[in-house]
């Protein structure tokens, strides 16, 4: 929404309306800062026998903060090995299933390596088995049906 020089001009509240200061009200004085007002603090410099006092001057160091012996969050637990690989593996068992193979038999090397159960990398690796297999067969089938239909049609002629 956009607003136009008139409907500021209606939303604002009139002079006589505002509140004014009462009589005699004088603001106050502007100094300024000159920096003389207030002295520098003191360097620190420690107590006689401090190995971590510092020298006197203007730029002293403090001691070091100790460290702490537990992190800020708690760790995020890690997924096992291979667990990424064998959810993609399944995935392309029902897209591609020769590349399922691969990348499930790698999940499932990994898994292994790091003794971790792997039960995606082990249904990708089945099913792209399974599909290859019939995908195979379909193939073998379809050949079969066209080589038999075109020597039916040689003999037939």
């Amino acid at each position: 929404m956009s607003w136009r020089r008139d409907d500021l001009l209606r939303h604002t509240v009139p002079m006589s309306d505002r509140q004014q200061p009462y009589e005699g009200y004088q603001p106050p004085a502007y100094t300024g800062y000159t920096g003389q007002d207030t002295p520098p603090a003191p360097a620190w410099t420690g107590t006689p026998g401090d190995p971590y006092a510092s020298a006197p001057g203007p730029h002293a160091t403090y001691p070091a903060a100790p460290g702490y012996g537990a992190p800020a969050y708690p760790q995020q637990p890690t997924d096992p090995p291979g667990r990424t690989l064998g959810i993609v593996g399944f995935v392309l068992a029902f897209v591609m299933p020769l590349a399922g193979i691969v990348v499930s038999a790698l999940s499932l090397s990994e898994s292994r390596k790091a003794q971790a159960p792997n039960a995606l990398g082990t249904w990708g690796l089945w099913l792209s088995i399974a599909f290859t297999v019939g995908g195979l067969l379909l193939f073998l089938g379809y050949f079969a049906l066209v080589f038999a239909t075109a020597g039916l049609a040689l003999t037939t002629s």
